[in-house]
């Protein structure tokens, strides 16, 4: 690779890490993240990411109170390794935002990275898109599962 690629390349990285952290600059969310961290410590998890992944931190810290920081899918909390998982796939345009898939408190669950992992690539082995898997727990939740409403 060229020097001027290089170049375009570090440039751009260092925009796209200035954005993915933009929510974090606000008070709000900064105090959300502080709360996060130190409940989680208390329940005995740890944060993926250390809790700053691309959603607002206030929106994964209800997520993961109404989930009582354990795993919805396994129910380990004790020393595991958690994160928020799109059940019905990530907002990615105005029609799937419609059907349903999009980054709001009932599309989330908390789940440890392990079982993450899993429904990823048991969705891959499937050959379902692996961001439209509803983790094993929630499935027939009506509060969760949006297919079961």
């Amino acid at each position: 690779m060229g020097d001027v690629a290089k170049k375009y390349v570090q440039a751009r990285q260092r925009v796209d890490k200035k954005q993915q952290g933009a929510h974090l600059r606000n008070p709000q969310e900064q105090r959300a993240l502080r709360n996060m961290r130190r409940e989680a410590k208390q329940h005995g998890v740890v944060l993926d990411n250390d809790g700053e992944g691309g959603l607002p931190a206030s929106l994964v810290l209800g997520v993961m109170r109404r989930d009582e920081y354990t795993c919805k899918r396994c129910g380990k909390r004790d020393r595991a390794k958690i994160t928020c998982h799109h059940k019905g796939g990530i907002s990615e345009s105005d029609w799937l935002d419609k059907k349903g898939h999009d980054s709001s408190p009932n599309n989330l669950v908390t789940i440890c990275t392990k079982c993450h992992d899993d429904v990823h690539e048991q969705a891959r082995d499937e050959g379902v898109d692996a961001s439209q898997v509803v983790a094993k727990g929630d499935k027939g939740n009506p509060k969760y599962d949006p297919s079961a409403r």
